[in-house]
C-alpha cells in the first residue's frame, strides 16, 4: 500500500500531469501533456456545444427565465417542505478570478468566483463565516471582473463569464470550440450596494462572451472601461451605453493613468487570438497604437497578458505575458515575460523571463506593484508560491527566498493551506500597502505584513466545484465524499469544514455500504485509490485499472456495485471489472472496445451485480449507451433513438433495474430520457424542461415516481415520473450549476453537489407507514421492496414495502446458505405501504449471528430480494 500525501498530490493541481507516474502509451502521454485546467474546461465546453463547433448565442438566460416563470408554479402535491441548506465545504475555496476592496471601507471585500457567483465579506475575508453570496437576480455563475466607483461605494460593476479563447485561435485547438468555464451575460451594475442589479452591457443574447476586466476612471467615475472577449469598450455615462473603442478581440486587462486619464493601456490575447499584444491610447480611446515590446520582447505569444501600473509613478507599467495555450503536444514551449516601461509606454524592455506562468500562461498569472515603491513587484502564476522582486522585476525570486509567504499562525492552527496554485489576481489594500490579497484556484488568501505571512480567507466561502460521482453513506448521514476541480477529494463529516483526503482534480468516488469504512477516490484519467478507514486515517492503495487503453475522459466513471461490495466497474474505452475490491482488474467484452469512445457515465443495478449500464462520449463515433446483463461478458447497444449529445448522467431506479434514466448536454434537443424496459425503448421526459445542458438525475428510492434533475441553472422536481416538472430551488442561489444529485438515505435528504457552490441538501418526504396510503400520497405502479434501513444494522432495522393491489404476501429472511431464519409476514394484505422491524432474532427468539442475510418479498406476481447485513 502506498500513501500519497495531500501536499505531494497537490502538485497535480499545478497544471502539468506527471505522466511518467502512469504506465501509458505515447499517445496517452501526449494527452496528459495538456494543462489539466485546459482539459477540464475543454470537457465542459464540448459537453455544452456538441455536436456543433460553437455554443449557440442564447440558452442560459432563456433557461433561467423559463425556470422562474413557466415552471415556477408548484403542483399541489409537491413536497417543498423545507429549503435547501448549505453543508459546505466552507473551509475550502474554489477557483477565484477577481477581488475588489471598497475604497471607502476596505474591510468590505468582494470576490468573483469562476462558477459560484459574487461574494462579499465585511471583515476583510478574516474570521468564521466571513463571506456571503451576493444575489443579483440574474443567472450569474462566473464573475471575472469587479470595479467599485471611487466616489460612491454603493455603485459597482461586475463582468460575467469565464472565457479563455475566441473562435479565431491558432490551428489545432479543438476546432473552433472556445475554452470556457461559464457563460457570460455582459456587465451588471448596482447603485445600492448590491441589493438590486440592472443590465449595463447587455449580452444576454450572446452567452459566448466574457468580460475580463472593468476599470473606472478615477477622476471621472462616469467613464468606465471594459476589457472583453469582443474587444475593449468604454462608457461615458456610467454604463448606460457602451462603445467599442478597440476592436482587437480577447482584451484581458486595462490600466488607466490616474493623472492623465486619456492614457489607457489595453492587453489583448488568448490562445493566439489575432492582434494579440499591448495597446495604448493617449486620446481616450479615439486612436490606438500597438506597443513595441523591445528587441527581447515577444513579437507574438499564445497566452494572455495582464497589467500593473505603479500607483506612485504611472509612467511605470509592468505587463506579465504568458506563452502557452495549455496544449504542449502541439510542440509549443512555455515562457513568461515580465516587460516594463518607465516612460509611459514609449519604450519597453524585458526585465525577467522567469517562467512562473508555465503551462498556465493562457489561464492564470498575475502581477502587482507596491503602491509606494515601484520597484517592489509581485508576480504569480502556476506555482503555489508567488515570486517577488525588489529591484523593478530584474531579480524575480520565489517569495520564500526572501523568508516570506509563510503560513499565518491562525491558518496553521486550523491546518489550512496558506496558498494554492494557479493565481488569477493580486490586489493591494487601498490605504495600507502591507495588506494584499491573492486570488487563485484555492480561493482567497491575505497577508497583513507585506507578504511575510499569509492567511487562508476561505471560511464561509462556499465556491468549490464538484464533479459527478458524489457518495453518501447509507448508514451515516454525517459521512459523504466527492471530487473537486483543482482541490482533490474531500470528505464531509457533519460540519461545514470538510477534510481534503486526496489530491489531483478529484473525480468519481464510491463507498462500501456494507462496512461503511472503505472508500474509493479517483483523479484525472481514472486513477483510482482505496482506503479502508474512510480516507481519514492510514494509507491509500493504488487500485487503478490497467493503463493500456488510451481513450479515457479527463473525468472518468467507476462504480461499486450496490449488490456486492467487492465488485467494481470502471470505464476508459473498455469497461474493466474487479471482483476483489480493486486488487485485480479484468477487461470485459473480451477486451474489446464498445464503440471506440471513452466512457462518460455509468450506473449499476441494485438487484443484480451483473447488470450495468454505461454511456460513452462522442469521439471516434457518436455517443452510445450499452447494457450488460452477464457481468460484462457481453454488452448490448441500447442507444435506440436517443439524441446525439454527451450523456452526462445515468441512473438506475434502486427498486428495479429495468427503469433507467439518462441526461444529456448540448442544446437543441431534450435533455432527459427514461426507459422502463432496460433500455429496449426510451421515452422523452424532458419536454417540460429548459433547453440547457442537464448534468444529473436522481430517483427517490422511497417514491420512485419522484425524480430530481440538475442543470446549469438549478434543480427541478417531477412527482409523476417525468411527465411534468417544476423548479425545486428554495434556498439555492439564483442560479446554480447542479453537477450531481444523490439521496442520503440515512436522513432522507436530497443532496446537490454543485460545480461552483459546494453542496446543499433538502429534506425529502418520509414514506408513509400506515397500512393504506392516503389519497394525496403518490402511488407506485408495482410491488416495491425498499432497502432496509439502517443497513448494516446492530439492534434492529426497518423494512418497508408497497403493494399496488390486494394480494397474498410473504416477507421472510434467509441466511447466506438459503435456510429460512424468520417469517415476518404471511397473509393477504390490501394495497398500500407497510413497515416492519426485524430485531435480528430467528423464529425461536434467539439472536442470530452477524453476517449477510437475504430479505425476500413474495407475491403471486413478483419475487423481490434485498441483502441485509447484521453487524454486532
Amino acid at each position: 500500500m502506498r500513501r500519497i500525501p495531500v501536499v505531494v498530490l497537490a502538485a497535480f493541481l499545478t497544471g502539468l500531469t506527471l505522466f511518467r507516474l502512469l504506465d501509458r502509451s505515447e499517445e496517452a502521454s501526449r494527452q496528459l501533456l495538456l494543462s489539466e485546467a485546459r482539459q477540464a474546461l475543454d470537457l465542459l465546453n464540448r459537453i455544452r456545444s456538441y455536436p456543433h463547433e460553437k455554443l449557440p448565442a442564447t440558452g442560459l438566460v432563456q433557461a433561467f427565465e423559463a425556470a422562474r416563470l413557466r415552471l415556477a408554479k408548484v403542483p399541489d402535491r409537491a413536497f417543498d417542505l423545507d429549503t435547501w441548506e448549505p453543508i459546505g465545504p466552507q473551509n475550502i475555496g474554489g477557483r477565484t478570478l477577481a477581488i475588489a476592496l471598497n475604497p471607502q471601507n476596505p474591510n468590505t471585500v468582494y470576490a468573483g468566483s469562476a462558477s459560484g457567483g459574487l461574494w462579499r465579506s465585511y471583515s476583510g475575508g478574516v474570521g468564521e463565516n466571513a463571506w456571503q453570496r451576493v444575489e443579483t437576480g440574474f443567472p450569474v455563475l462566473g464573475v471575472a471582473a469587479i470595479a467599485i466607483a471611487p466616489d460612491d461605494s454603493n455603485t459597482f460593476y461586475i463582468g460575467t463569464g469565464e472565457v479563455y479563447g475566441k473562435d479565431e485561435t491558432f490551428p489545432g485547438v479543438v476546432g473552433d470550440r472556445t475554452t470556457r468555464g461559464s457563460y457570460g451575460i455582459g456587465i451588471l451594475k448596482t447603485t445600492d450596494g448590491g441589493a438590486t442589479w440592472s443590465k449595463s452591457l447587455d449580452w444576454t443574447l450572446d452567452q459566448r462572451t466574457g468580460v475580463q476586466k472593468i476599470r473606472i476612471n478615477p477622476l471621472r467615475p462616469a467613464s468606465v472601461w471594459a476589457a472583453t472577449t469582443e474587444g475593449t469598450f468604454r462608457s461615458c455615462d456610467a454604463g448606460r451605453t457602451w462603445q467599442k473603442v478597440l476592436f482587437v478581440r480577447m482584451a484581458t486587462d486595462l490600466a488607466i493613468n490616474p493623472v492623465d486619464t486619456s492614457v489607457v493601456f489595453a492587453a489583448c490575447g488568448g490562445m493566439g487570438s489575432p492582434g494579440h499584444g499591448l495597446y495604448r491610447t493617449t486620446d481616450g480611446g479615439a486612436t490606438w497604437a500597438k506597443m513595441n515590446l523591445g528587441p527581447d520582447g515577444p513579437a507574438s505569444f499564445r497566452g494572455k497578458a495582464v497589467l500593473a501600473m505603479a500607483p506612485s509613478d504611472p509612467n511605470i507599467v509592468y505587463a506579465s505575458i504568458g506563452k502557452s495555450s495549455g496544449a504542449l503536444f502541439t510542440g509549443e514551449s512555455t515562457a513568461t515575460w515580465l516587460v516594463k516601461t518607465t516612460d509611459g509606454g514609449d519604450t519597453w524592455e524585458v526585465v525577467s523571463t522567469v517562467d512562473y506562468s508555465r503551462i498556465q500562461g493562457w489561464y492564470s498569472h498575475a502581477v502587482a506593484v507596491h503602491p509606494q515603491n515601484p520597484d517592489e513587484v509581485w508576480c504569480a502564476g502556476q506555482r503555489f508560491n508567488p515570486f517577488r522582486s525588489i529591484d523593478g522585476g530584474r531579480t524575480l525570486l520565489p517569495a520564500p527566498s526572501f523568508g516570506m509567504f509563510q503560513p499565518h499562525p491562525d491558518t496553521e492552527a486550523r491546518d489550512l493551506p496558506h496558498t494554492w496554485a494557479d493565481h488569477h489576481e493580486i490586489v493591494y489594500h487601498p490605504t495600507n500597502p502591507d495588506i494584499l490579497y491573492f486570488a487563485n484556484d484555492g480561493g482567497v488568501f491575505r497577508s497583513d505584513d507585506g507578504g511575510r505571512t499569509v492567511q487562508n480567507c476561505n471560511l464561509g466561502y462556499q465556491t468549490t466545484q464538484f464533479y459527478n460521482g458524489f457518495s453518501n453513506a447509507d448508514g451515516d448521514s454525517l459521512f459523504a465524499l466527492g471530487g473537486l476541480q483543482d482541490n482533490g477529494t474531500v470528505v464531509y463529516t457533519g460540519g461545514p469544514d470538510w477534510t481534503r483526503v486526496f489530491g489531483g482534480d478529484g473525480a468519481w468516488t464510491a463507498l462500501n455500504q456494507e462496512d461503511g469504512q472503505t472508500v474509493y477516490v479517483s483523479f484525472q484519467f481514472l486513477s483510482v485509490h482505496k482506503n479502508t478507514r474512510r480516507g481519514l486515517i492510514g494509507e491509500f492503495q493504488d487500485v487503478t485499472p490497467p493503463r493500456e487503453r488510451i481513450r479515457t475522459n479527463f473525468i472518468a466513471p467507476f462504480v461499486l456495485s450496490p449488490v456486492d461490495s467487492q465488485t467494481l466497474y470502471a470505464g476508459s474505452d473498455v469497461v474493466f471489472k474487479s471482483t476483489n475490491g480493486g486488487e485485480n482488474w479484468v477487461p470485459t467484452n473480451e477486451g474489446r472496445v464498445l464503440d471506440g469512445n471513452p466512457m462518460l457515465s455509468m450506473a449499476a443495478s441494485h438487484q443484480d451485480v451483473n447488470v450495468v449500464y454505461v454511456a460513452t462520449s462522442p469521439s471516434a463515433t457518436r455517443a452510445h449507451v450499452f447494457r450488460t446483463q452477464d457481468g460484462g461478458l457481453t454488452w448490448e447497444d441500447v442507444t435506440g433513438d436517443l439524441p446525439d449529445r454527451y450523456p452526462t448522467d445515468l441512473v438506475v431506479d434502486p427498486n428495479s433495474d429495468r427503469n433507467v434514466y439518462i441526461t444529456f448536454g448540448g442544446f437543441g434537443t431534450s435533455h432527459v430520457f427514461k426507459s422502463t424496459d432496460a433500455g429496449a425503448t426510451w421515452q422523452d421526459i424532458g419536454t417540460d424542461l429548459p433547453d440547457i445542458p442537464a448534468w444529473a438525475i436522481a430517483v427517490d428510492p422511497d417514491f420512485p415516481e419522484h425524480l430530481y434533475l440538475g442543470n446549469e441553472v438549478g434543480v427541478f422536481q417531477s412527482l409523476d415520473g417525468g411527465a411534468t416538472w417544476h423548479t425545486f430551488m428554495s434556498g439555492l442561489p439564483d442560479a446554480v450549476f447542479a453537477m450531481d444529485l444523490s439521496v442520503s438515505r440515512a436522513n432522507r435528504k436530497l443532496r446537490v453537489a454543485t460545480h461552483g457552490n459546494g453542496v446543499y441538501e433538502i429534506r425529502l418526504p418520509a414514506p408513509p407507514t400506515t397500512a393504506v396510503a392516503d389519497a394525496d400520497t403518490p402511488v407506485p405502479s408495482e410491488v416495491i421492496l425498499l432497502q432496509n434501513y439502517p443497513n448494516p444494522f446492530n439492534l434492529e432495522t426497518r423494512i418497508r414495502y408497497f403493494l399496488q393491489r390486494t394480494t397474498r404476501v410473504q416477507l421472510r429472511l434467509y441466511n447466506a446458505v438459503g435456510q429460512r431464519v424468520r417469517t415476518l409476514v404471511d397473509s393477504e394484505q390490501p394495497p398500500g405501504w407497510y413497515e416492519h422491524t426485524w430485531d435480528g432474532r430467528d423464529e425461536s427468539g434467539q439472536v442470530v449471528a452477524s453476517g449477510v442475510y437475504w430479505l425476500r418479498l413474495s407475491t403471486p406476481d413478483k419475487l423481490t430480494s434485498r441483502k441485509v447485513i447484521l453487524l454486532k
